[in-house]
């Protein structure tokens, strides 16, 4: 059985109280692993649809070896795939500034040392609020379209787990 299914059957069961995430508890900190690995916040603010999702992390594999990344993105959540007793699945899609660099660590001499962009980061993906405890874990792909220096287009996918103050 996949991942995803599992979760759904283990969210289908009805009955669930309210959720904590999103409400009573609006800032979440954790890490973030994958393409791009590192420190990640959630803000959730006018309820549980809005949140400002925000990291700093690097690059460890891959073209961009060691790239520093900073973003903040805005996110919306329009609807939940899943809700019961155990956690909810909500869908999220959003748009935000995304900074980084490139190759901080390459010694050899190439135009694209140390080069820089800057440009928007347009993530889709669910996350798995629990119930029980103030956890949330998330998976999302996250286009990305720099405007400096020169127009492009990459994807970014991660996973986070982060604790809900």
């Amino acid at each position: 059985m996949g991942v995803l299914p599992l979760l759904v059957s283990l969210l289908a069961v009805s009955g669930a109280e309210a959720q904590e995430i999103g409400t009573e508890r609006t800032l979440g900190l954790g890490i973030q692993l994958g393409s791009p690995t590192g420190i990640s916040g959630k803000y959730y603010f006018m309820g549980p649809e809005h949140a400002v999702s925000a990291a700093i992390a690097t690059e460890f594999i891959g073209f961009a070896d060691d790239r520093l990344t900073l973003y903040a993105t805005y996110l919306y959540h329009p609807l939940v795939l899943a809700s019961g007793t155990v956690a909810e699945l909500p869908l999220f899609v959003g748009i935000g500034p995304q900074f980084w660099t490139s190759d901080l660590g390459d010694d050899f001499g190439d135009d694209f040392d140390d080069d820089a962009a800057f440009g928007a980061r347009i993530p889709v993906g669910f996350d798995v609020n629990l119930r029980e405890l103030p956890l949330q874990f998330s998976g999302e792909i996250a286009g990305l379209l720099p405007f400096l220096p020169e127009i492009d287009f990459s994807i970014d996918l991660s996973v986070a787990a982060r604790y809900y103050f």
